[in-house]
Order: C-alpha cells, then structure tokens, then sequence
C-alpha cells in the first residue's frame, strides 16, 4: 500500500519575553480554534500518554492546566537545575490518532535568549495511505495556518509537505521559506514581484496569506517545487531582517 506526503503547518516569531500565564492563554486560544477546524484536532494528549476510555489523560483545554504543562517544560542548567528563563516553555502534544488522522503539536514560546531565539508552534498530520484515498486538504491546513497567525502573532508560517522541506533543508529550520503556503505579518508585507498564479489572503490586520497552488502540493512536481523556490527567493531578498530578533 502506497503512502502520500505528509504535511505539517508551522508558524515562528522572534525574541519575545512572555509568562507561562500569557503562553498558556495563547495556547488556550490556540487549542480552542483548532476544534472548529476539525473534530481530528479537538482533543489532545501529552506525548506518550496513550488515550484511556472515559477521556483519561485527555488535557484539560484551560489556562491554568495549560500554564502548568509550560511550566513543566522550561529548560535548566546541567548542574544546580535553574531555570534558564530566557529560553522559555516548550509543551509536545498529540491528538491520539494513528496514520492519516493522527497529529502531533510542538510548541516553544516566551523565549527572549538572542540565540536560538525563535519561538515557535507546528502541527504536524500523519501521512495517508490509498486507503484513506482522501489526504489532508488545503482548507484544513489553511484554518490551521490562520488559527496560529491569531493566536501567537507570529512573524511568518509556514504549509508544507516533509518531504520537500527536508529535501529543502537550509541550515536554520525556521529560515523564511515557501511550501504550499505561508503567512507573513504585516509588520513586513508582501514583497514585490511575487508570480501572477499565486493566491493572496488578507488576514485582517495580521498579515496575508500566500497560497503558491490551489492543486495537492507534492515533492515529486516539478512545477510545485520551481514555483516555491522562486517564491522563496523573491521573499528572502524582499524581508531582510533577522527574524529572530524582531521584536
């Protein structure tokens, strides 16, 4: 049985010192959306947690149970156990699905530390079969996308299939980029010269959304993969900040 490409919706902004109060009410508002989505994305789990019947272990999608998770994942120095505060919260997450219905969620926020200095937030979906016949659709990628530019006020995300992105990889993961879409913040704009067969979505006041091909994006198309390098480097030349020291 074949496998389609799996795919995977990212969103990353710089240095940006927050709580664990004010990330857990973003991901609170985050998680809260995502069930509007899709019924795939109403309940998650913490990584290794396996779902019990009667929802046990299901993760409470509230502020304060999700402040606490943060909490639990900051980093700390190798001797003495301090909190390294500057490098903020990290919390993994999946739905507890398998193959086509299953997803996973990483998020890295409040970190303020001028290196690495990107946070970050990726849903990742598992890859389908001829089985499923149906792979994840754009329209489900896209409420993703949008779901993450209002709730963390990102600087730029990211649709994209894992094998192109890997077979794409630069040096720095989070380096601006196209797949089979992106969102850029206003606070950048679009640049100039991006190709006439592109579609184009104004997300109110947060930024747009660019939408390199309406068709199922593959690694293996030749056409998918040009255009998104060209879109790539006319977006490279048109934003030259550091992304991860805006802000």
């Amino acid at each position: 049985m074949s496998v389609t490409e799996s795919y995977f919706v990212a969103s990353y902004w710089g240095v940006r010192k927050e709580s664990a109060d004010q990330c857990g009410r973003r991901l609170t508002v985050f998680l809260e959306t995502l069930r509007d989505c899709d019924p795939i994305l109403a309940r998650w789990f913490r990584k290794g947690d396996a779902p019990l019947a009667g929802g046990g272990n299901e993760i409470g999608i509230v502020p304060t149970t999700l402040t606490a998770l943060l909490g639990v994942g900051v980093n700390r120095k190798d001797f003495g156990r301090q909190i390294i505060e500057d490098l903020g919260f990290r919390v993994n997450l999946w739905n507890g699905a398998q193959g086509a219905r299953g997803a996973s969620l990483s998020v890295k926020c409040g970190s303020y530390a001028p290196r690495p200095g990107i946070n970050s937030c990726v849903v990742s979906f598992g890859a389908s079969t001829e089985k499923d016949c149906v792979p994840i659709p754009l329209s489900l990628l896209l409420s993703v996308l949008e779901s993450m530019a209002r709730a963390w006020d990102p600087d730029w995300g990211l649709i994209d299939s894992n094998l192109h992105f890997r077979t794409n990889a630069t040096t720095t993961p989070s380096a601006l980029r196209a797949g089979w879409a992106m969102f850029l913040s206003r606070k950048f704009g679009l640049p100039a010269g991006l190709p006439p067969a592109v579609q184009i979505f104004p997300l109110d006041n947060l930024g747009s959304i660019v939408v390199t091909t309406g068709d199922q994006f593959t690694a293996s198309n030749r056409s998918h993969v040009d255009l998104a390098d060209s879109i790539t480097t006319i977006l490279q030349a048109g934003v030259r900040e550091d992304l991860s020291q805006v802000r």
